[in-house]
This record gives C-alpha cells, structure tokens and sequence, in this order.
C-alpha cells in the first residue's frame, strides 16, 4: 500500500495549482519536493482520473509494452511514469533495471511467498558395501556428531527438569 492515498495526492496536486508553492507544502508537510512536483505533472496529465489504483499486477507484457514505449519515443523513466499514471517512477525504474540485468526473463512476474527449504540430505543412501572409503568416513563423523548433539540436548533437558524439581521443593 502507498505511503500517501490517492485523495491526499490529489488534494496536494489541486492545492498547488491553485495558489501555494510545491516547496511550501513539502516544507508544511515534511513530504519531500519532488514527490510533490510529481503528483502535480500527474495530475496534470490525468486530471481527476490521476492515481487510480490498479486491481491487478502489471503483467510481462504490460512491463515489455511500457519499457518498449519508453525507449521509443525517447521519454524519461518520470515522464513515462506520468502517461502511464503510475504512482512513482521507481516501478519503472526497477523494471528497467531488472531488464537490463537478466533480459526478458526479468520482466517475468515473481512468485509470491517465502521459499521453502529443502531437505539437505534428499539423495538416496547408499548400502554400506558400496560407499567409498572417504564417504564412509563422512558418515561416521556426520553420526557421531549427530549423536553428541542429542547426549547434549538430553543432558540439559535433564538439568532443567532438576532444576524445575528443586523450584517446586523450596
């Protein structure tokens, strides 16, 4: 969600253009400057349909079509924001970063959510016969390290149990 709603934007936008300096309000406001100067041009351009929020995220082809529009007519990543009615540059900024980076792929839509962790050890395990000298040594010192962290675990659950013991004894 933006920092600033579309009716401030607006308001802000129509202030200006009326009567009072975008330096005045940024400084009434502590909004920096430019924004303002930004929401101005957009309000400009778009009128009362200036920051209309979009339902849906800009697709691959939505992201090619606006860069490729952009390069054309030779426009800035802030003028090409303003005819777009984008709520910042930066959207587009970070677009055309990513196709610069990694080319169309990056323009690609990214899937939501955290990744999920996969299992270390998902390759299938060997019988012993047929294990290398150095893997069964891997394997030993993986279980004997494994086997002392769970001596480990035990032994303070224990403690911590005597100790709860003791608190309930006093």
């Amino acid at each position: 969600m933006s920092k600033y709603n579309r009716e401030f934007k607006l308001a802000i936008a129509k202030q200006c253009l009326s009567h009072e300096s975008s330096l005045s309000i940024s400084k009434r406001l502590g909004i920096p400057d430019r924004y303002i100067r930004y929401w101005i041009q957009v309000y400009r351009f778009h009128g009362q349909n200036a920051f209309i929020k979009r339902n849906t995220p800009y697709s691959f082809e939505d992201k090619y079509r606006i860069l490729k529009h952009m390069r054309e007519n030779h426009w800035s990543i802030s003028y090409t924001s303003i005819v777009h009615n984008m709520s910042s540059p930066g959207t587009i900024s970070t677009w055309l970063t990513q196709f610069e980076r990694f080319g169309l792929s990056g323009l690609q839509p990214k899937k939501q959510g955290r990744k999920m962790k996969k299992n270390q050890k998902q390759e299938t395990i060997k019988p012993t016969e047929q294990m290398s000298l150095e893997e069964l040594r891997e394997e030993l010192e993986y279980r004997r390290a494994e086997n002392a962290y769970l001596k480990k675990l035990d032994a303070l659950l224990q403690e911590k149990e005597r100790q709860s013991k003791k608190k309930q004894g006093s």
